[in-house]
């Protein structure tokens, strides 16, 4: 997942810094996260820590965790579109390695031996 794509719910992010809350609120609302990591420094610094780091903490004693990559893609996949569209690929590839598998050996001379020899018995 990219640092601009929304999710559509509020998690805290597996890949952030220390709880992953400036990272999961990146992700929520499609920004970079950066911006998100400064904005909460400089306002914890000029407001003092009461307000900001304060709700940093509970944020990250109350976010759940965002789910694990599989679950993530296929709560994604709310476009059906995009479903249809991944659903033909892994089609498409379970296609290409069936027919691989189907295809007669072009290989060594000794594969094809083998091939003749397991074929003909």
């Amino acid at each position: 997942m990219t640092s601009c794509e929304r999710t559509a719910r509020l998690y805290r992010s597996r890949r952030g810094m220390m709880f992953g809350v400036c990272q999961g609120i990146a992700d929520w609302r499609g920004i970079n996260a950066g911006y998100v990591r400064l904005t909460l420094v400089v306002l914890t610094v000029f407001t003092g820590f009461f307000p900001f780091g304060l709700l940093y903490l509970l944020a990250a004693f109350f976010l759940p965790l965002e789910p694990v990559h599989k679950e993530r893609d296929f709560y994604r996949r709310s476009h059906i579109k995009r479903g249809f569209y991944d659903l033909r690929q892994e089609f498409d590839d379970l296609s290409t390695r069936f027919n691989r598998m189907n295809r007669p050996s072009t290989g060594s001379g000794t594969e094809r031996d083998w091939d003749r020899r397991f074929n003909n018995s």
